[in-house]
């Protein structure tokens, strides 16, 4: 929640006076009006002066707005007015307190915020809540004559208590999980040392955060206090879905196709089953999870794409810099299947999707103590995507998943993630064996057959070893290191990937700034070509990159210290220029970060040239980094024009040949969408927001990721263009249908969101019916043909 900073300073000058102008008076709206209503509401008779002793200035208080609730409730049943003046007068409260009785009232808050922390830490349960609760009403009724005084408090300091969390990303960066009760030694020598800094700052930079906090944890209180379901609030457990409820609507493809696929792949490769496959994801999901939790991820570089290495090993020093590790002392994998295969003259694909369950604790580095108050469990839903050249085997001796040349046999030594020192083959070109090539999130997956955009074909003619691996895989490399630059404030990590151009525009935004933001926490959720254009001078292709991270404003002394802060989430469009009439090295097709002539480690993170054959680097000859721009600018929007009129033309070529010319959208881009249409009037009520968060969590998208893209969508931060055809709008209202059904049930909330976003589509009554029995009736066909697969969960 975006706060002004003059907004809040009158609403803290007017709370402010008029809890001194309330304290200055208490005496008299006690004895004209607390004394004499309360006993009229409660039919005591006599003289209200024989009464007055009983009213202490806590009691006298509880009784006023005990009476502005009973007269909101004479004219409204509704329980929100309640919870408004129950946490606004806890506040006023607290400053009224302070007028008149400064030091007791800072000593009585701190004794009374310890427990209610406590409790919500889930250091003490709420047996002994209620048991302290009851001590410190007893002493305040028998030291200080007001036995009124936690239950004033008690909102105040559960709204303090909730903000007084820590967060930071284990290896699984789709959820960011408040599970830190504490700050590491580390952290807190890096917040002490930026004390010495906040003199210089502006005051509102310092509380600004924890203001805007403290009201994101009001809306929390609110919507549990309004009915919804608290497995839904940031840092409470997700309920367990039934087996197969996401699994039946992450369906991305046919299980026909699926099928047909895998029996074309066992043509050509005898050795090849399903199975064996599934058996052999099994493990190298065990051992990238004890990799990146060991902090040991150069043992699985050999497997990995560069892009899925980098995005570990940004995260491991993250965590190392935090002086934080993370444990996992149990996990349970409770689903995983073959969610899409494709095939054809250049690769083979298979993306694997699994559900489980985890448990995680937070480990000082330093000090070895544990951070976390208990262990915490939460669900993962990912796809992992692995692929191969169609001329690999599968192979009857170790690979690479055993950590040996899938050649020859020889072991792979650490940071030999490329050339094999005994045979030379190239071990991560997929010619034999399969490479984990990106990790994805369930919110985050979406496909798009390259073929619709403009120019593919025409780009795959001259360069037929082109691919759309090699490209994301590049832009997801380059991604991570503009990060780094950003971090560290120097262009050397970028320069290699980069144009001069763009080195330039990098340089002059980050010079002579005094007080600029990075991020922290990042979260690279996709990337996806978007565009095409050759000419005679240069080639160039448009990537749009989804990602999310908390941003952290810095200084030249360091960063400032605010610990509380949020995801926001971001949409880049990154440029890639490269000269006309070169040709893509298959056999770096995943090792984007490697030399592309030797396929040499870069010894610096920063070199230019390669250290094994001089190569290089930057020289136009492969893809390079031009520029950022952003989605609404006008190159960009003439680009999106073309490929809609491409894309017309494209379709019924292709269907022809295969019937594999859909797009699915990501869960985060239908979410934003439905967001989108529901807020087109300005406002969203608390129903749409309730039917937003369940729709998020079937997609297991993680509670803070939800909040911070509602957020972005209300600042006008983060915009997807609405659908502009039929075509589209048909998709989304679709793939909103099957979130809808996806239990098996439409529950009258979930029907009432379907006609709503029908009606924001141009849709009427008749056509959603239409539809909805269209969708039950391919959900049903689905089913039936997963079953007939044998399609079971483990």
């Amino acid at each position: 929640m975006k706060i002004q900073k003059e907004s809040f300073y009158i609403f803290f000058s007017l709370i402010l006076l008029s809890a001194g102008t309330m304290a200055y008076f208490f005496d008299v709206i006690t004895d004209d009006f607390v004394v004499p209503a309360t006993m009229s509401i409660l039919k005591l008779r006599g003289d209200p002066n024989q009464y007055a002793d009983y009213f202490s200035p806590d009691v006298s208080f509880f009784c006023f707005f005990s009476i502005i609730c009973l007269i909101i409730l004479r004219f409204t049943r509704s329980i929100e007015p309640i919870i408004y003046v129950v946490y606004s007068a806890s506040l006023f409260f607290c400053f009224f307190y302070f007028f008149i009785a400064p030091l007791e009232s800072l000593i009585v808050l701190a004794a009374f915020i310890v427990p209610v922390f406590l409790w919500h830490q889930k250091r003490i349960n709420s047996l002994v809540l209620t048991f302290v609760a009851l001590v410190l009403i007893a002493a305040s009724w028998y030291f200080l004559k007001k036995p009124a005084l936690f239950l004033l408090m008690l909102p105040m300091c559960h709204l303090f208590a909730i903000r007084a969390n820590n967060a930071l990303q284990s290896r699984y960066s789709g959820s960011e999980v408040r599970i830190l009760a504490r700050l590491s030694s580390t952290q807190k020598k890096k917040v002490l040392a930026g004390h010495s800094s906040i003199a210089k700052q502006d005051l509102w930079d310092i509380i600004g955060p924890e203001i805007e906090a403290l009201a994101e944890s009001w809306d929390k209180v609110k919507e549990v206090s309004m009915g919804i379901p608290a497995e839904t609030v940031e840092g409470r457990k997700l309920p367990r879905l039934q087996s197969g409820i996401i699994g039946t609507m992450m369906e991305i493809q046919d299980q026909k196709e699926i099928a047909a696929t895998i029996a074309a792949i066992v043509k050509r490769d005898p050795g090849f089953s399903r199975e064996k496959f599934l058996d052999k994801f099994r493990s190298a999901f065990a051992k990238v999870h004890k990799a990146c939790y060991d902090h040991e991820i150069d043992k699985i570089q050999a497997m990995v794409s560069d892009a899925l290495f980098e995005q570990f090993r940004c995260r491991v020093e993250e965590q190392k810099e935090a002086g934080v590790k993370f444990s996992c002392p149990g996990i349970a994998i409770q689903y995983v299947n073959i969610a899409r295969a494709a095939s054809d003259d250049f690769f083979d694909e298979l993306h694997v999707h699994v559900e489980g369950e985890l448990t995680e604790t937070a480990i000082d580095i330093v000090t070895g103590e544990t951070l976390n108050a208990e262990n915490q469990t939460q669900r993962i839903c990912e796809f992992w995507s692995f692929i191969r050249k169609p001329s690999a085997k599968t192979l009857d001796k170790p690979g690479l998943l055993e950590g040996s040349c899938p050649n020859c046999g020889a072991p792979i030594l650490i940071g030999q993630a490329t050339v094999c020192q005994v045979c030379s083959s190239f071990i991560r070109s997929g010619n034999y064996d399969w490479v984990l090539s990106k990790i994805t999130q369930a919110c985050e997956w979406e496909y798009a057959n390259p073929r619709l955009v403009a120019s593919w074909d025409a780009l795959k003619k001259n360069d037929t070893h082109f691919s759309i691996h090699q490209i994301e895989d590049r832009c997801a490399v380059v991604f991570w290191m503009i990060r780094l630059a950003e971090r560290q404030r120097k262009m050397e990590p970028i320069k290699r990937f980069s144009t001069a151009k763009c080195c330039e525009l990098f340089e002059f935004a980050m010079s002579g700034v005094k007080k600029f933001t990075c991020y922290e926490n990042v979260s690279f959720a996709s990337t996806t070509l978007k565009g095409i254009v050759l000419s005679e001078e240069f080639e160039r292709i448009y990537l749009l990159v989804v990602w999310s991270g908390i941003p952290v404003v810095c200084t030249s002394e360091g960063r400032l210290p605010q610990i509380h802060r949020f995801s926001k989430p971001h949409r880049d469009v990154l440029v890639f220029f490269r000269k006309p009439g070169q040709k893509t090295n298959d056999n770096n097709t995943l090792s984007s970060a490697h030399c592309r002539a030797c396929g040499g480690p870069m010894v610096s993170s920063f070199a230019i040239n390669c250290n094994y054959c001089n190569a290089l680097l930057n020289d136009g000859s492969e893809w390079i980094l031009d520029k950022v721009i952003n989605e609404q600018s006008l190159e960009y929007s003439a680009l999106m024009n073309e490929r809609r009129s491409h894309m017309q033309k494209v379709v019924a070529e292709v269907k022809q040949e295969r019937g594999d010319m859909e797009i699915i959208r990501s869960g985060r881009d239908l979410i934003t969408m439905s967001a989108q249409m529901l807020m087109a009037d300005g406002k969203i009520d608390d129903a749409e927001m309730k039917q937003l968060r369940e729709f998020a969590t079937r997609y297991a998208m993680p509670e803070d990721k939800l909040q911070g893209l509602i957020e972005s969508v209300k600042q006008g931060e983060v915009y997807l263009p609405k659908p502009d055809n039929l075509k589209e709008a048909y998709n989304l209202m679709e793939a909103a249908i099957r979130m809808a059904m996806a239990d098996g049930e439409l529950a009258p909330e979930e029907q009432q969101y379907l006609n709503t976003l029908a009606g924001k589509f141009g849709y009427g009554a008749s056509d959603l019916k239409v539809l909805m029995t269209k969708v039950e009736l391919r959900m049903k066909q689905e089913k039936k043909a997963a079953s007939a697969l044998n399609r079971k969960p483990l």
